[in-house]
């Protein structure tokens, strides 16, 4: 973890929940729920808010 920058280190574990629930969705036969969708779509914005910011940007404060 030393060696990996700090963006890659947190998407990969924001990304924890989502193999969860997938692996879940796969292996054992769950149904997503309308709480599983939105978690996904809070977790894939939050990731490309990330992603989106130019490198050594900070982002705005305010």
């Amino acid at each position: 973890m030393r060696r990996l920058p700090a963006v890659s280190a947190s998407l990969g574990i924001v990304g924890i929940p989502v193999i969860g629930v997938v692996s879940s969705i796969l292996m054992l036969g769950e149904r997503p729920t309308a709480a599983d969708s939105v978690g996904f779509a809070l977790i894939l914005a939050a990731a490309a808010c990330v992603l989106l910011i130019a490198p050594g940007r900070a982002p705005p404060t305010g």
